[in-house]
């Protein structure tokens, strides 16, 4: 899976959480020196292209989704509650039929769903961070030896 920075996170969690849940499982289960499914030597690689970018877009999401959450709420953020007169109405039809508006409440709420998801996502991500990282420097303690 490619990491990019216009990839909508919350659309591809699902996907993002299997991946970071299965890498946790192999750096768990496969040590260094059997290295079985080769994920020891592409270490470098997953850093690189997945959990370096993925950390940077998460913390995107997460600021993105708090600034929203402030707005919805309308605590301190410059422009909050300010609505534009005479400003565009966009309404959602499905077989003809109008959708009812979302009610603030139901945003707000959707928004703290996704700051858990967020948070339990960042959760996974550091602890494969912590598994890299700490079989690579004990792997580089061991060759100095």
């Amino acid at each position: 899976m490619s990491i990019s920075s216009d990839m909508d996170l919350m659309k591809e969690s699902n996907r993002v959480m299997a991946i970071l849940n299965f890498l946790r499982y192999l750096l768990i289960r496969d040590t260094p020196q059997d290295n079985q499914t080769g994920i020891w030597t592409t270490v470098g690689v997953v850093r690189e292209k997945f959990t370096t970018p993925l950390r940077q877009l998460l913390m995107a999401t997460k600021a993105h989704c708090r600034h929203e959450l402030k707005v919805k709420q309308g605590k301190g953020v410059k422009g909050a509650g300010v609505r534009s007169e005479g400003g565009t109405e966009v309404t959602v039809e499905v077989m003809g039929e109008k959708l009812p508006d979302v009610m603030p409440e139901d945003e707000i709420e959707a928004l703290q769903v996704a700051e858990q998801h967020l948070a339990m996502m960042e959760s996974v991500l550091v602890r494969v961070e912590e598994l890299m990282e700490s079989t690579q420097s004990s792997l580089t303690t061991e060759t100095r030896q």
